[in-house]
């Protein structure tokens, strides 16, 4: 499930969906896996032959709330076949369309199509920036804490940071107990400025382990929005067709690519 989760992340999914899990315990393991485009009673009968353990659809079994599967409905009592038969169930619908080398990009790309883009890009994921001034012999600390909160992480690289030194200065008050200097003394400190980008859901533990790693009692910081950008995930896909290519010969090439079906091919 992760592994499909990570290939077609469920929020990626339009919001009238339903994609994930269906049924089936995720401690079982997974030796065959039968996939289809729908979970229908033929699958089904395919799945309990073929002895398979997970079952992976494109459409889902399920689109509107469900209050039962009783096996006296369809759809219920394929829910109970599958679990007798002890395979799971997993949908990837619109969000395997929107994917990076989902089905929207499989599509174009089998009738030809470069330099792809999404037809409707989803934003990227919203993400912070934190900023926070460390003494120098405690930012490697600092920045370990962030990092293992869900900081200075960027595609495959993780505790990514960007340092710099200058001197900070403060003059602790008679109630304070400062880590570093006296009360009521302007007290001048080496100190690395470090920034880290985060995802804005991780904002509140990443808050918390920096003010337990920082050795000051009040550690300064700035917590920056990131603008959003465009993702490669997305509604559809737009690409360049081969050079000299037609309206008719682009027409003939997705009929010959694709499955023939009683509509066949529209052009306008």
């Amino acid at each position: 499930m992760a592994v499909l989760d990570g290939l077609y992340p469920p929020r990626t999914a339009e919001a009238w969906d339903a994609v994930g899990t269906v049924c089936g315990d995720p401690d079982q393991p997974v030796r065959r896996i039968l996939l289809a485009v729908d979970p229908t009673s033929t699958t089904v009968d395919e799945a309990e032959e073929w002895d398979a353990d997970l079952l992976f659809t494109h459409h889902p079994l399920f689109l509107r709330p469900v209050h039962s599967v009783a096996a006296t409905t369809f759809k219920g009592a394929l829910v109970h076949r599958l679990i007798r038969a002890g395979c799971a169930l997993h949908t990837a619908h619109t969000n395997a369309d929107a994917a990076p080398d989902g089905v929207a990009e499989g599509l174009a790309r089998a009738v030809g199509l470069t330099d792809l883009e999404p037809l409707v890009p989803a934003p990227s994921p919203a993400l912070d920036k934190v900023v926070v001034f460390v003494p120098a012999d405690s930012t490697e600390k600092v920045v370990d804490a962030l990092a293992s909160a869900g900081a200075g992480s960027l595609g495959e690289y993780t505790r990514c940071a960007w340092t710099t030194t200058g001197e900070g200065s403060f003059v602790p008050g008679q109630g304070a107990r400062p880590a570093i200097g006296g009360r009521g003394s302007l007290t001048r400190v080496t100190e690395d400025r470090v920034e880290m980008v985060l995802p804005r859901s991780a904002r509140g533990r990443v808050l918390a382990a920096l003010r337990e790693a920082h050795p000051y009692e009040e550690p300064a910081f700035d917590v920056l929005e990131l603008a959003g950008t465009p993702s490669g995930t997305g509604t559809g896909r737009v690409g360049r067709t081969p050079p000299g290519t037609t309206l008719g010969s682009f027409a003939r090439t997705v009929a010959a690519t694709l499955p023939p079906t009683p509509q066949g091919v529209r052009v306008a």
